[in-house]
């Protein structure tokens, strides 16, 4: 059947604008179409080309795809994998390529119908290449969104976190005084206090043993003692139960108090 020169002008024009957003190979059937024009029908063409791609690419900074399509496999030019921007953008240039070609494809479908022309291998040949296309941008947009939600995921752990949260959150690096330190020579012992001691030696143990409130001390092995029997301060006590130590475990047992 006869297809008018408008619909080819039209069907090369999306060809030429596919071509340049996703980098395929002029089909050379359409070549030797485009060698059949006239000269005022390539100026048309030249023409309508150029008002295509200024509105539908916009700027050069746009980010287009490059795809190669050969067989099953798809090779893309793809954004920063961590900007979202670049994908957002990206993302929105697939859909505006999706409805470029489903417009075509739609008229196409309906001068097939309406003209009854199933006969025209030209116009079905032109009818697949359009939906051969639009799959594989349908598969690059899925995984542009897979990629964008992972991303999303990823930058959903690095939420808001309180003022100074980067200052105490971090290991120390340097030495910062503790709260533990030592025990003042003329420090006076009372009910309440914790007394630690390890023993080392022939006997390797350690207890945390607390002044009762009748001052004693209850130490496993020897028994209670009074912890005010030398006095009140922390170097009588301290002196007073090396001496049990030494009386009870012998001198093979040495103690840190």
């Amino acid at each position: 059947m006869f297809v008018n020169k408008l619909q080819v002008l039209k069907i090369i024009t999306l060809i030429f604008f596919l071509v340049n957003c996703l980098g395929a190979q002029l089909d050379p059937s359409v070549m030797s179409r485009l060698s059949t024009l006239n000269a005022q029908e390539r100026e048309e063409l030249a023409n309508r080309y150029q008002g295509f791609e200024t509105e539908s690419i916009g700027s050069p900074d746009s980010r287009l795809p490059s795809v190669e399509i050969e067989g099953n496999s798809v090779e893309v030019d793809q954004p920063s994998k961590e900007s979202f921007d670049d994908r957002s953008d990206f993302l929105r240039d697939l859909n505006n390529m999706e409805s470029v070609i489903l417009s075509d494809i739609k008229s196409l479908e309906l001068e097939l119908y309406e003209e009854d022309t199933s006969g025209d291998n030209e116009l079905v040949e032109a009818l697949e290449e359009s939906r051969a296309l639009l799959r594989k941008i349908k598969v690059i947009q899925r995984r542009e969104i897979e990629k964008r939600a992972e991303e999303y995921a990823i930058s959903e752990f690095d939420a808001v976190k309180p003022f100074g949260y980067d200052l105490f959150a971090a290991t120390p690096t340097t030495f910062a005084p503790g709260n533990e330190v030592p025990m003042p020579t003329d420090y006076r012992v009372g009910p309440g206090d914790l007394v630690e001691i390890q023993l080392f030696g022939q006997e390797n143990l350690s207890y945390s043993l607390l002044i009762s409130r009748q001052g004693l001390l209850q130490f496993p092995g020897i028994g209670p003692i009074n912890a005010f029997e030398k006095g009140t301060s922390f170097v009588d006590l301290k002196n007073h139960l090396k001496e049990k130590i030494l009386e009870n475990f012998g001198a093979g047992v040495q103690s840190s108090i």
